[in-house]
């Protein structure tokens, strides 16, 4: 599927948000897979390496935290890992001073310098984008999605729809839970197949 122009909040977001993201090449699609890490990183991360495919895990801080050792997994496989907030609240929940707390201890969990964030649910708004931009964080959107938070769906139907709806320049999410590698295993061989090819986000700075 395809984002709406507007977040669930009704916050118009700044057009690079939604689909356009200044570090992507145009010819080329990007991979990125929100809310871990969890007990199928693991199974993502070999089927990715399978492909030989880099993609950008926006990582739960809580999570990363108590699991450091599949955020070292990411990395050493050649993943880039950015932030999806600590607690993944929508920002515009949080106070300013709450806000900077979550990006500040989930980038103290990752051990690397993090430039990306991915808001939870993709909420934005004026003063939370402010705060971001004044972190140094490059603000992370997506383009095609599918429901695949819906266990009841199966994964061979997600991928279909990803596959069916992504092209040139798009940044597809897909999320860190069960069925996940299912989805991979089948979405590269159909990007493959169309002649499109995947890199890896790379922020501006």
């Amino acid at each position: 599927m395809r984002v709406p122009a507007t977040t669930k909040l009704g916050v118009r977001w700044p057009r690079r948000i939604t689909g356009d993201f200044l570090g992507l090449d145009p010819k080329c699609l990007a991979l990125t897979i929100d809310d871990g890490p969890t007990s199928h990183t693991e199974e993502i991360v070999m089927a990715l390496g399978t492909f030989g495919v880099r993609v950008t895990f926006f990582v739960i801080g809580e999570l990363a935290n108590r699991t450091p050792a599949l955020v070292e997994r990411m990395l050493d496989s050649g993943h880039a890992v950015g932030i999806h907030g600590w607690t993944h609240t929508r920002f515009p929940q949080l106070s300013d001073e709450l806000l900077l707390e979550e990006l500040r201890r989930t980038r103290r969990v990752v051990p690397t310098d993090v430039a990306m964030v991915r808001p939870p649910y993709g909420d934005l708004d004026e003063r939370t984008l402010a705060i971001l931009q004044s972190e140094g964080l490059e603000v992370v959107g997506w383009s095609v999605y599918a429901e695949d938070w819906s266990a009841d769906r199966p994964r061979s139907v997600l991928a279909a729809e990803i596959a069916n709806d992504m092209e040139a320049g798009d940044i597809v999410l897909l999320h860190d839970r069960a069925g996940a590698a299912e989805i991979v295993n089948a979405l590269l061989p159909a990007a493959a197949a169309r002649g499109l090819a995947w890199t890896q986000l790379k922020p501006e700075r």
